[in-house]
């Protein structure tokens, strides 16, 4: 997960949830959580990329809990980051074609993994576990967003 890219998940998913009254780390009721439909072609219907993230939705609650972010927030990024297959042996694989790729459920890449782990409870972790171990980067992922809320401004200038 680029931090550019988790920054504009941030800021898309506030614009579209304005007004809500979800408190930072809230649950998510696991049946209020709905998979996006596969895309379909003329020809036949495509299978989802991954499997439902819905599976991970405890672990994002106590990570979410733990950075005091939404969790509701982590679990859009999860399937923001669902475009690829998330098969610890495909994503080594892909290294070998594209060493910078990023490895796990939340697509994150060494450097963003490594800036975010110093200090925490997972400091002495390495980024080559994360295609193995969702909830460690899921864990990555709610201390990442938690990372780049502090770099917001306070107050908005303009609407």
């Amino acid at each position: 997960m680029r931090p550019y890219r988790a920054l504009a998940a941030v800021c898309a998913l506030s614009m579209a949830t304005a007004g809500c009254a979800a408190a930072p780390g809230a649950g998510i009721p696991a049946a209020s959580v709905t998979p996006p439909a596969p895309a379909t072609s003329s020809s036949a219907q495509a299978a989802p990329v991954n499997p439902d993230h819905a599976k991970f939705t405890p672990q994002v609650i106590a990570r979410a809990r733990e950075a005091g972010v939404d969790a509701q927030l982590v679990l859009a990024v999860l399937y923001d980051e669902s475009y690829k297959p998330h098969d610890p042996q495909l994503e080594r694989a892909w290294q070998n074609f594209k060493p910078d790729a990023a490895f796990g459920v939340a697509n994150m890449h060494r450097a963003t993994f490594y800036q975010t782990r110093r200090g925490r409870s997972f400091s002495g972790r390495d980024w080559q576990e994360l295609p193995d171990d969702p909830d460690l980067a899921i864990e990555a992922e709610a201390w990442c967003l938690h990372d780049l809320a502090t770099q917001l401004p306070a107050k908005h200038a303009g609407q």
